[in-house]
């Protein structure tokens, strides 16, 4: 989690994906970054009354501090510098399509990827970008 220029941008992975998303417009009293446990956060999160304000902060060094209404959570966290990947690595290789482009070209290649949960690397696509005479293409 990274709370900084009023937005707070969560990442998470499991070392095959990576979700990176940010929710805009928040107040921040001190800007700061640290990493915990996504499944016990969300736990406790989604128990909270709908609409809520929920406060974080550093309670000490390693730990994170939740609260909202009268509760109060402490929870383990490690310097974000530990995350094993950020959205850092995948800035430089950024582009953007139409959706329909996109689910047309999904759609051509989609009988071609394995349906085996056990053969994890068959059930994915390469995108690669080339450029031909001034156009751009994925493929």
């Amino acid at each position: 989690m990274d709370a900084s220029n009023s937005k707070l941008t969560i990442t998470a992975t499991d070392l095959d994906l990576i979700f990176i998303t940010e929710i805009k417009d928040i107040k921040i009293y001190e800007e700061g970054k640290t990493t915990t446990t996504s499944s016990i956060l969300y736990d406790i999160i989604r128990k909270f009354s709908s609409g809520k304000k929920i406060n974080f902060s550093f309670s000490s060094e390693n730990k994170l501090e939740l609260e909202s209404e009268k509760s109060i959570f402490h929870l383990n966290c490690i310097a974000s510098s530990e995350f094993p990947i950020t959205d850092e690595n995948f800035n430089e290789n950024q582009f953007s399509i139409k959706a329909k482009s996109l689910l047309k070209l999904l759609n051509k290649c989609k009988f071609s990827v394995s349906n085996d949960e056990t053969r994890h690397y068959l059930s994915g696509i390469f995108f690669h970008q080339t450029q031909i005479d001034g156009k751009n293409f994925l493929t």
